[in-house]
This record gives C-alpha cells, sequence and structure tokens, in this order.
C-alpha cells in the first residue's frame, strides 16, 4: 500500500528548506580516525550493514540531511504515513569520537514501518569539540525536532531519545542532568521517554583514560555522569545490554537501572539474548530481533 502522505512531498521540501526526498546516501563518515573506525564495524557486521525484512520502502517518506545547525550538524528523518506519530530521536555511538547517522538508516526504516518517526542524528566530533559540545548538539537536535515534527506529522508530545553506545551516555546525561536542557532552552518534560542501548552511565579515570577519554579531559565527569543525576520525575527509561556485551557495560546498565528505580523513577532493565555489543543495534531491525519488538512496545506504552 502506497503511504498516504502526511504532507505533498513537495510542500515537505519546502518546509525543509528544500530538500530532496529520498534513500539516505551512501555512508560518509568524517574525518580519518573516524574513516577507519567505521570500516571496522562494518568488518564486524561482516557483512550484514542494513539486515532485517524487506520493508515497503514506498510506505515511508525519507529525508536526509535536514540541518538543525551549521556544519556536521545534520539530520535524517524517516517518516510513517499516519499523522500524531510518536518521534524517536537516535544517536549514533563510536566512542564519542566516529561514525554516522547513515550507517543507521536500516533503524529508521524499521521504525518509520512500524508507525514511529525517526531522526537520526548527527553531531560534531573531536577535535571541533568535546563531549560538552556532543551534548549541546544532541539537545539541538531535540530542540529542532519539537518545533518542527508537526510540521511532518510527529507528535511534540511524545519525543523519545535513543542512543547506542557513547549516543546511549550523551540521551541519559541529556535525560538526567537538566542544566544541558536548560542550557537549550528546553524543559525537562520534552522528554517522554529514553531508551538508552549498551551505554556508559559514570565516567570513571577508566573511561578518562581509554583510548578516546580525552573528549572528557577538563570536563567536570559528574556533571556528564547519568548515574549520578537520578531522581523522581525523570522520564521512562528502558536500560538494554547485551548477553555478550563486556562485563563494564553490564555492570553499567544495571547498576544505572538500579539507581533509578531507587530515586524512584520509571525504568526497564532488558537483556538482549545472544547479543554482542554491536549485534545488538546492527540486528535491531530483523524481524526475529527481540530488542525491536521491546522497544516498539516502550514507545506505544508511553
Amino acid at each position: 500500500m502506497r503511504c498516504s502522505s502526511v504532507l505533498p512531498s513537495a510542500l515537505l521540501a519546502v518546509l525543509l528548506g528544500g530538500l530532496c526526498l529520498g534513500p539516505a546516501r551512501p555512508v560518509s563518515p568524517r574525518g580519518p580516525y573516524a574513516r577507519w573506525r567505521t570500516n571496522q564495524i562494518l568488518d564486524k557486521a561482516a557483512g550484514l550493514r542494513f539486515p532485517g525484512p524487506d520493508l515497503t520502502r514506498q510506505d515511508i517518506r525519507i529525508v536526509t540531511d535536514v540541518p538543525y545547525g551549521a556544519g556536521e550538524r545534520k539530520l535524517d528523518l524517516y517518516l510513517p504515513c499516519h499523522p500524531e506519530c510518536p518521534v524517536v530521536v537516535f544517536v549514533h555511538g563510536g566512542s564519542w569520537i566516529s561514525e554516522d547517522k547513515a550507517l543507521y538508516g536500516r533503524l529508521g526504516e524499521f521504525l518509520a514501518v512500524h508507525g514511529v518517526g525517526a531522526v537520526l542524528v548527527n553531531y560534531r566530533l573531536p577535535p571541533e569539540v568535546n563531549v560538552e559540545g556532543e551534548l549541546q548538539d544532541v539537545a539541538g537536535a531535540l530542540r529542532w525536532t519539537l518545533e518542527n515534527c508537526p510540521t511532518w506529522g510527529g507528535d511534540p508530545r511524545r519525543l523519545f531519545l535513543c542512543g547506542h553506545s557513547a549516543g546511549a551516555h550523551l540521551v541519559a546525561t541529556l535525560a538526567c542532568n537538566p542544566a544541558f536542557l536548560a542550557a537549550a532552552n528546553l524543559a525537562p518534560d520534552v522528554i517522554r521517554g529514553v531508551i538508552a542501548i549498551s551505554g556508559v552511565y559514570r565516567i570513571g579515570w577508566n573511561v578518562v583514560w581509554h583510548g578516546t577519554g580525552y573528549v572528557f579531559r577538563g570536563v567536570d565527569r559528574r556533571a556528564v555522569s547519568p548515574l549520578e543525576h537520578t531522581r523522581p520525575g525523570l522520564p521512562a527509561f528502558l536500560v538494554i545490554y547485551a548477553e555478550r556485551d563486556d562485563a563494564y557495560k553490564i555492570k553499567q546498565a544495571r547498576t544505572f537501572h538500579g539507581r533509578l528505580v531507587e530515586a524512584g523513577a520509571e525504568s526497564e532493565l532488558y537483556e538482549v539474548p545472544g547479543e554482542d555489543h554491536y549485534g545488538t543495534i546492527i540486528h535491531l531491525g530483523r524481524p526475529n530481533a527481540p530488542q525491536g519488538g521491546r522497544i516498539l512496545e516502550f514507545v506505544r506504552q508511553h
């Protein structure tokens, strides 16, 4: 069935600055290290870059490289057919220094086909910014989505943040520490829910002295540790980790979930059976991937 568009394609293009509609462009990772790191990830995927069921592409609308700021600050939109849909803003990982939204087009398609708008975010990377600059960019992408999603059928009352790995850290920090939302003139209740996948939630010395931990040097580590900011009144959390994630990330997920519950916040902990750190996100759109179904259920419940 062909999509009954929320807005005519031409009008949507005008509203979004005359951008072309069509499939996401090939991955163009940013910078030499980013290219090397992205190739590593694709090698791990072993040819499974965008696995999943055959999706009816005409049932969704795709808009790529929508600017929400200068430079690398761009978004890809995956839009379902019906109006007033919930919207998931997805933030990629990459150890805070690499990767690109274009790696996750299959995730955007999966969400849109199931009636959920998807906004895939590119944010500035080092050496241009440190982690605080990345948080500013994610907040800016959230603000853009809040202000613009009604023009393409998104419901601004049902905005969700989702991130994988370093992206999970960024979205959890944004949701837990109100200072970063306030700096973007956003109220804490703008976020309906958070889906944090295989993230790090306390920035300790083991992270700072990691090969890419320089993004935290000179930064108040407590301010960017969401585990230190759990409290009542936070948005609902779905904390996901892989059965074969490394032990540190599994411990971080369980501890973060426990702190959220102790603080009186709503949180669910979910282990993805049989998957490792990359498989959890790479295989998310597969028909039998339980994490995809759980994410959809979480969004629909909230």
